[in-house]
């Protein structure tokens, strides 16, 4: 029997996503920080071929660490984005069943909707201060009547 090879964690990870494939690996490595990236691509420099026991016996650590909660997921709203950036509408709702769920947002809230709100007059006297292209691509942005109002 062969002694099982060791590994850092860097070096664990990299295996692990080196074994799930380029498509499933590539959607979840735009979760990492740039610090966890750069000890991935170190620790995967290093790997040399890993049998398949110690393969499994990697996997099965982490699943044990993923159960005890390795602190992989800090937040509901976390698990939504994910989700969200991974499944399509129709898988949302066949895996969610009835449960209403809201597609995660790919920025800060639309401004023009509260812009619409202020008086036309308000409105008028910021924009004159502004460049003339600025104040009409601002104007375009509002619906119409808000727009003659301003």
């Amino acid at each position: 029997m062969t002694t099982p090879v060791t590994l850092t964690r860097a070096q664990k990870a990299a295996a692990i996503l080196v074994a799930m494939g380029k498509p499933s690996a590539s959607r979840l490595l735009k979760f990492f920080k740039q610090e966890e990236l750069k000890a991935l691509i170190e620790g995967a420099r290093l790997l040399r071929t890993i049998p398949q026991s110690d393969l499994e016996r990697i996997v099965a650590e982490f699943e044990a660490e993923f159960t005890e909660g390795a602190g992989l997921l800090d937040s509901a709203d976390r698990m939504d984005t994910i989700l969200n950036e991974s499944l399509s509408p129709e898988e949302m709702s066949a895996i969610m069943g009835d449960k209403k769920f809201e597609v995660a947002p790919e920025g800060p809230p639309p401004i023009w909707p509260e812009l619409e709100k202020l008086e036309p007059a308000r409105l008028g006297a910021f924009l004159a201060g502004e460049h003339p292209q600025t104040a009409a691509m601002v104007l375009s942005k509002l619906a119409p009547q808000v727009a003659a109002n301003v």
